[in-house]
């Protein structure tokens, strides 16, 4: 695609997807924020050089709070791993829509990505033919995937009115689609008076209790 904006860095993605064997649930955000994307990557002492690795972002606290994994919040490979470590006791995997964009302004905002290329989800998803659940980290990866593919969501039938489940078809079947509260700090304030709690419960509900997340605490340890 022809960049229109030559004053701004192209943002690459730098992760590939992370799909334990066996995992049955796929985790899909947009893309990390450009200090991930670009060469060098500016990251601090507090992000992690994986998915939702930005200390801005609130996803694997909470998922460190379900869970009781004690997960490390530092830039050191024992983080990287210690969050894989996790994904592969829930079964599940990760990966994002976007393969480039322009972060316009720098910004992290999934609504200032410009000049958007895509990843090819549906042929992760040929790849990987257990996974029957996938996990949007916001309303905006569902638009994606509608753009992407033209596939509308509709209702999943066993969900309350109030609820975030979806289902749509890609692949030629029938996926079941949550649709987390976004983990950032500005999704929460959306959220209104008892967001929090509210994100926590559903987190709950998607990724269930895994007791054997917890062995985890004494393994791994805050660094």
């Amino acid at each position: 695609m022809k960049i229109t904006n030559q004053s701004q860095p192209i943002s690459h993605h730098p992760f590939d997807p992370f799909i334990p064997e066996g995992a049955e649930k796929l985790i899909i955000g947009t893309i990390p924020p450009q200090k991930f994307c670009v060469e060098p990557k500016m990251l601090g002492g507090d992000d992690v050089d994986f998915y939702y690795g930005s200390k801005r972002y609130h996803f694997w606290k909470i998922m460190d709070e379900i869970t009781g994994a004690d997960l490390p919040f530092k830039n050191t490979p024992q983080a990287v791993e210690a969050r894989k470590s996790l994904l592969r006791k829930l079964g599940t995997g990760i990966t994002d829509m976007v393969a480039s964009c322009i972060h316009r302004d720098a910004s992290a905002l999934d609504q200032a990505l410009d000049e958007i290329q895509y990843k090819d989800l549906v042929g992760l998803l040929e790849q990987h033919p257990q996974i029957t659940t996938l996990i949007y980290t916001s309303e905006f990866v569902k638009s994606l995937v509608y753009k992407c593919y033209k596939k509308d969501h509709t209702k999943h039938p066993d969900a309350p009115d109030n609820d975030k489940r979806r289902r749509v078809h890609l692949n030629g079947r029938w996926y079941d689609v949550w649709i987390l509260y976004s983990p950032s700090p500005r999704g929460l304030a959306g959220l209104g008076e008892g967001g929090r709690q509210d994100r926590l419960k559903q987190y709950q509900k998607v990724f269930g209790k895994n007791e054997s997340t917890r062995e985890m605490g004494e393994g791994v340890r805050r660094v």
